[in-house]
């Protein structure tokens, strides 16, 4: 080979060694040109916060060609496509992590979220009527009560049910209640949603006699002037119902349950406490601890049986709690009490059994 063809030859070689070497440089920039990016992925923001049954949609940018992978708190999901929908139940109150993992040719990328659950909404009050929690009618006058609610998550289904002076009294968005006895009525609805949340209403209908007014009497019916008389004093027949000792009828002791739940409900230590059921300043700390550590404190009473014991009765009824715990988790406590009742100068009030 004579020396034109040897440097040819090495003019070549040079040309290649140069291309490959600027092949080998070009190289690692398409290769991650073809690494997967998360940057555009949704939610943007690192921390999510949601309620039991509402729905959050996390997603990755559009890509082709890779492998998309969901985990919840470290567990593969079934989802492998760019989007994926959490919508978390009453179990799974509390932090969560979702992580997505998006594999490539050259290798994989992850992005995650801090996820916390809260405890579901309650439904949602849409008509409450009448709006006065408060109303005064004459015996045997139909009052309309209305609790219309809306679900608070897609999916969620919500029944309310209504009590009277504590009875059952029916199921729906309306409720009619006439009274036919001089009195106060409590009715009461509780919408429940299926997620687990609730909200009530309530309303005291006082039922009293309708005013007659007497018309003024004529000149003809007028009697005669005649000189006033020496006053007399008559004294005013005693109040059997009112006398201490007097006989306590089981509508009496229905009226005092339903004061002593009300009270409940309404954190009244006073009142408890002018019913006997608070006795001393420690009982009194105890259950003003108990009223600031629940949260939407809802409470009925049932009553189970009312038996003579001389002037006394002796009352068996089972006192219902539902709350919210420190934690948000939706309780329900049921207590077993036995009492004594006895009428005071003051009305009927709890006391400590006698021997």
């Amino acid at each position: 080979m004579g020396a034109p063809e040897r440097a040819t030859l090495r003019v070549s070689l040079t040309s290649l060694l140069l291309a490959a070497l600027v092949a080998v440089a070009l190289l690692p920039a398409r290769v991650h040109a073809e690494a997967p990016s998360l940057a555009d992925a949704s939610p943007r923001a690192r921390k999510v916060r949601l309620h039991v049954g509402e729905r959050q949609r996390f997603a990755a940018p559009p890509m082709g060609g890779q492998c998309c992978t969901w985990r919840l708190d470290g567990h593969t999901t079934p989802a492998t496509a760019l989007e994926w929908d959490f919508v978390p139940t009453s179990a799974q109150v509390g932090t969560h992590r979702v992580t997505l993992r998006i594999e490539g040719r050259a290798g994989a990328t992850e992005r995650w979220w801090a996820v916390r659950v809260e405890p579901p909404r309650p439904p949602a009050v849409v008509v409450a009527s009448p709006a006065a929690p408060a109303l005064e009618v004459a015996p045997d006058e139909t009052v309309e009560l209305v609790l219309r609610t809306r679900p608070s998550a897609g999916g969620e289904t919500v029944r309310t049910s209504w009590t009277v002076n504590g009875v059952p009294a029916g199921e729906g968005e309306t409720l009619r209640v006439a009274a036919s006895r001089v009195g106060r009525v409590r009715a009461r609805a509780l919408a429940i949603g299926s997620l687990g949340s609730a909200t009530a209403r309530e309303w005291e209908i006082d039922v009293r006699p309708a005013a007659i007014a007497a018309a003024p009497p004529t000149t003809a019916e007028l009697p005669p002037t005649l000189p006033p008389s020496p006053p007399t004093t008559v004294p005013a027949p005693p109040t059997p119902s009112l006398r201490a000792g007097a006989e306590i009828t089981n509508p009496e002791v229905e009226a005092l349950l339903q004061r002593y739940a009300l009270a409940w409900r309404r954190h009244d230590v006073d009142e408890l406490r002018g019913m006997g059921q608070v006795a001393s300043e420690a009982q009194a700390r105890a259950l003003r601890h108990y009223f600031a550590t629940v949260r939407d404190l809802d409470v009925e009473v049932q009553l189970l049986e009312v038996r003579s014991r001389g002037h006394h009765r002796r009352v068996r009824f089972i006192r219902r709690d539902r709350f919210r715990d420190p934690r948000g988790r939706v309780v329900t406590r049921e207590t077993p009490i036995e009492k004594e009742v006895a009428r005071t100068a003051s009305g009927l009030r709890f006391v400590r059994p006698g021997p």
